[in-house]
């Protein structure tokens, strides 16, 4: 399965020039972020950072630092974790030589021949050592690659020294590749004669023999040379491999001496014979194109040979239970989080389901559009209009509903859809899954499926357009805001549409009573905005039982009012379906014409269906020989008789109509809260069918409480009309934009041929907004405040969190980075300590279990880090508790639990994965875990002694083997049957003394050299942080066991 390069964080060392610099770039091209790594030119480094973010739009990081010194190596490593949030790949380039006289032994210096090593050969121990720990921690591992020599594999290249060191570094590859596997793959890439900087040195007339001798007639290809480096990390079948990247010899057929064939730590080797006088002349390896090569295989390892010298080798297992006892060698194990069905996907329903989903939606979506009779005339004409003009606005309604309903949102943006879900935001939110456009938290990033099209899928053009899009720190930010602000701009509308339907309606009284106060009016539309909001509890299913019913009956009143108002007044206005009518009517009344479009928009916001049609046509038959009717045109329209039932209808229907806005609003805030734009709140999923039918508390009270202000204080249709539409018009247009950029990035369309159906729609919605644009001084204003106010509040949450992570990527590390074992001498006891770098202290362990919380399982708690760090202390039996929850009702128990031992004995990582009517916290929950952790431990550990003495040893090692190793072999055989037991009373015993619940409180605090900005925003981020971060008191755990850690961070 190939190893997505995307996000990934690398660390390049001798990395700002030549080849170094040409790896750089392919791996930022894949969009991975790059730490630099230069010894001494900063200007090098610093021009390759500067063009890599710009070009590719990821976080590019310079680090001096020197490969002969051992502390440089290891603060690489930390200063690119520190910098990047992560560390995944490890590009091993940096080296040292110095050009000597072939096969003399005394050219080079003792300090040389040290500088050699240390350089070619312990920095790679060093780098590894440091990388490790995280690596293990990753979800994926981590994947080291060494920049060797084909003097490696000779006895000739620049240098007597750097022959050696690279051929032991060789050698030191495999051994990491055996150790390490199959959490971390290593590999070594050999490149030929390349025409770097160093590579001029040759001088031109060896590198024209070099030439001539090559069976390609050519140096190595940089480019070629690089691209290897980003397979080998892509590719997941090959650790220990040596990749020769050359054509330095002839390419003869009798040259072939075997290929050995194996999943891993293989050789396949097509080579000629060593030419030794030639290489010693040249000064390097002339070897031929020979790829994969490795070690030896002994006569035991091979299972099967031909004449042909193919064979199989098998490579020999690590014992499980063999270095417990001694220490860290074997890294936490994987927990097991790429699960495929983690993904959120889009329901897919047939049949009755469908159908029944189609009545839902008549009853939540129809409702808003189907309401616009109400109060569209009433909004777009200031005075009664002539018949001509009548016509020419309901012209423009037609088509613009058209345009904008049928053409753009049915055909076309309905289908970008983010599995499932629709808007603005999701639609960035489905960008950003196919660009490197934003930042994601680390702790959940396997909850997150990235599907980027390579760069060779796109069109031409798409790359380029995609390369800026990335490259640009403006052009990301842009996307966000615009996403951000679709969002905010629904909310703000949120508060206006239910006033503005409900409003509407109530207004028909005054046709059954004139005399009515104002004050009644509001009153009876604020007890109905009060009663729409209290039952949102309930949950659409259950809410379109009876909505559904309404919104058909109320379609079916436009039905036949249309009809009798056609058959009794004016059925010419179907001329009205010529589009010439509207342009004449904007060209008759020039700039007030265009005004009129400010109100026209209203019979399409909400952008769902036709099913409003044959209302407006109605109302403009009667209002084309009534004038006076067009300012509440719907009553006044009725057919005699008919003007009671239809109030009592339209002020059902206008309740009903404000369910869409209601419904959208829960689906964006679970959108934003996803990404990381909101503190969580609590959502409530409201079906068990239907997964995107949710239910916010907070968020519908507060929107009650607007809706009632919005209502009192504009107290009617027409001022809330002019205050209406700005924010509609600005998300039609965002959208617009959105979906376009899905069309060349998700869907791989040309962008030329994207660009005109994007101008025209671009252009109708600027006709639009330009027009309500002109209301901004009559109310529109309130909109545009509270979604900017909104906005600026999901940004500055975003910021805050992202500076968060960086904070708290330090902590990322697996257990053996902490904690470290040895065995007492009478060899019964295992004792625990901090490990070096944290002061080699001795600690204590407590009895008792203890049970640490934490969320998504990607990582170590940082609460048990700084619990151990700090305390000097540890539980007997630990188990870390992960949470991972899936957008789905429920899931399986079966599925539900997944369980994984780390480094530390008695310690281990249970990950429960759950849906949101699921109960997981409950006061019996220690008894759970225990029950998991029994179940695992016996069914996957519990194995015949018998079957774990197949360990072989090669004739090599038998030969080198003494009689204790011999006993050792035969006491670890029989070790698995005799820990399990151990550990199953360990945790018996553990469970029954105490148990204990620890949950982390991390606390921050803001560096001191920050400056004032960014102190100011950081400060407000924590102090909405701070007040609305969970309780330890709102769990349900028995008081007395549970324990709450507090620490501090900078950011």
């Amino acid at each position: 399965m190939p190893y997505s390069l995307r996000g990934r964080n690398v660390l390049v060392t001798a990395g700002s020039r030549g080849l170094g610099a040409l790896v750089c770039e392919k791996f930022a091209e894949n969009g991975c972020n790059i730490a630099i790594n230069y010894h001494s030119n900063i200007d090098s480094a610093k021009a390759l950072a500067s063009r890599l973010h710009e070009e590719f739009s990821v976080k590019v990081h310079i680090i001096k630092g020197d490969a002969t010194v051992a502390e440089d190596n290891e603060r690489l490593v930390k200063e690119t974790i520190s910098e990047l949030g992560g560390l995944d790949i490890v590009i091993a380039n940096a080296g040292w030589t110095r050009f000597a006289k072939p096969g003399d032994i005394y050219d080079l210096s003792i300090d040389e021949w040290n500088k050699c090593w240390q350089a070619n050969v312990m920095s790679h121990l060093q780098l590894m050592q440091a990388a490790k720990p995280v690596f293990d921690q990753n979800p994926d591992g981590g994947v080291y690659l060494i920049s060797s020599s084909i003097a490696g594999t000779i006895t000739g290249g620049s240098s007597m020294g750097y022959s050696v060191t690279k051929a032991a570094a060789l050698h030191l590859m495999k051994h990491f590749a055996f150790s390490l596997g199959p959490k971390i793959r290593v590999n070594a890439v050999l490149p030929g004669l390349l025409l770097t900087e160093w590579g001029q040195q040759y001088g031109e007339t060896m590198i024209k023999n070099l030439k001539e001798r090559a069976a390609l007639k050519q140096e190595t290809s940089l480019d070629d040379c690089a691209n290897v480096y980003v397979n080998l990390a892509q590719n997941t079948s090959m650790t220990g491999q040596e990749v020769i990247v050359g054509n330095l010899d002839s390419l003869k057929p009798a040259s072939v001496h075997r290929i050995s064939l194996c999943c891993d730590m293989t050789s396949i080797r097509i080579a000629d014979p060593v030419h030794q006088e030639d290489e010693a002349r040249a000064g390097i390896s002339t070897t031929g194109p020979s790829i994969y090569r490795m070690h030896s295989v002994s006569k035991q390892d091979i299972i099967g040979s031909t004449e042909d010298d193919i064979c199989n080798i098998r490579s020999r297992p690590v014992e499980r239970f063999g270095t417990r006892a001694s220490g860290f060698e074997q890294a936490d194990d994987d927990p097991g989080l790429r699960n495929p069905d983690d993904f959120k996907g889009r329901q897919v329903f047939t049949g009755k389901m469908l159908f029944w989903l189609a009545y839902q939606s008549t009853g939540v979506i129809y409702g808003d559009i189907g309401t616009s009779p109400l109060y569209v005339y009433s909004s777009t004409f200031s005075e009664p209009p002539s018949r001509q003009d009548i016509i020419g606005v309901l012209s423009i309604v037609i088509w613009s509903l058209i345009m904008m309903v049928t053409v753009k949102y049915i055909l076309v943006i309905l289908h970008a859809d983010n599995d499932g879900e629709g808007g603005t935001f999701s639609t960035y939110s489905l960008l950003s899954r196919y660009m490197n456009i934003t930042n994601r938290d680390p702790r959940e990033a396997s909850l997150v499926q990235m599907k980027r099209h390579l760069t060779g899928d796109l069109e031409h053009a798409g790359q380029k357009m995609r390369r800026c899009l990335e490259s640009s720190k403006f052009a990301r930010g842009l996307l966000k805001v615009m996403g951000v602000l679709a969002v905010t701009m629904v909310l703000a509308d949120g508060l206006l549409t239910p006033a503005q339907s409900i409003l509407g309606a109530v207004q028909g009284i005054e046709v059954v009573q004139p005399n009515i106060s104002r004050g009644t009016i509001i009153g009876v539309t604020d007890a109905i905005i009060v009663v729409l909001f209290a039952i949102q509890a309930l949950g659409i299913t259950k809410l379109t039982m009876a909505f559904s019913p309404i919104i058909i009956i109320w379609l079916g009143f436009n039905a036949v009012f249309g009809i009798y108002n056609l058959a009794n007044y004016d059925a010419s206005v179907f001329q009205a379906f010529n589009p010439g009518q509207a342009f004449e009517f904007l060209i008759r009344h020039g700039q007030d014409g265009w005004r009129t479009l400010g109100g026209t928009l209203l019979a399409f916001t909400g952008v769902e269906a036709l099913f409003a049609d044959l209302g407006a046509f109605r109302q403009a038959a009667y209002i084309s020989v009534n004038p006076e009717a067009y300012s509440n045109p719907f009553f006044n329209a009725a057919p005699p008789g008919t003007v009671y039932p239809a109030l009592v209808i339209a002020i059902l229907a206008a309740i009903v109509a404000s369910q869409a806005i209601i419904t959208a609003t829960f689906q964006l805030l679970s959108q934003v809260m996803k990404l990381s734009y909101m503190p969580q709140i609590t959502v409530i999923h409201t079906s068990p069918i239907f997964h995107g039918q949710l239910y916010i508390p907070i968020a519908n009270w507060l929107m009650m409480i607007g809706t009632i202000m919005v209502a009192s204080i504009f107290n009617n249709t027409t001022s809330l009309g002019n205050a209406y539409g700005v924010c509609v018009m600005f998300v039609t247009f965002f959208d617009t934009c959105m979906v376009s950029l899905a069309a060349i990035f998700v869907w791989r369309f040309s962008p030329y041929l994207v660009f005109l159906p994007w101008l025209t729609v671009a252009c109708l919605d600027g006709a639009y907004l330009s027009s309500v644009l002109t209301k901004v001084p009559q109310g529109a204003w309130v909109t545009l405040m509270i979604a900017a106010i909104l906005a600026l509040l999901f940004l500055l949450w975003r910021y805050g969190k992202e500076q968060q992570w960086f904070a708290e990527a330090e902590d990322r590390f697996p257990t053996s980075h902490f904690i470290s074992s040895s065995i007492t001498d009478t060899g019964s006891e295992t004792t625990m300590s901090l490990t070096k770098r944290y002061g080699e202290y001795p600690l204590n362990t407590a009895r008792g279990l203890g049970i640490f919380f934490d969320k998504a399982g990607e990582t170590t708690p940082i609460v048990f880090s700084q619990f151990v760090l700090k305390l000097t202390s540890m539980p007997e039996v630990i188990i870390f508790f992960h949470l991972r929850p899936l957008e789905m009702p429920s899931v399986h128990p079966e599925s539900r639990y997944t369980l994984s031992r780390l480094a530390v004995p008695n310690c281990y990582r249970l990950v429960v994965r759950y849906g949101y009517n699921d109960e997981i916290i409950t006061p019996n929950l220690a008894h759970v875990i225990v029950e998991q952790v029994r179940k695992w431990l016996l069914k996957d550990y519990q194995v015949p002694a018998t079957e774990q003495t197949t360990e072989t040893m090669t004739e090599e090692e038998k030969d080198n083997s003494t009689t204790n190793t011999d006993n050792s072999l035969k006491e670890k055989a029989s070790t698995p049957s005799r820990d399990v037991g151990r550990e199953l009373a360990k945790l018996e015993a553990a469970y029954s003394h105490k148990v204990l619940y620890i949950i982390g409180k991390e606390q921050m605090k803001i560096k001191p050299d920050t400056n004032l900005p960014r102190r100011i925003l950081l400060n407000l981020f924590l102090w909405i942080r701070d007040n609305t971060r969970n309780k330890i008191a709102n769990l349900r755990l028995p008081t007395d066991k549970v324990i709450e850690v507090g620490f501090l961070k900078e950011i």
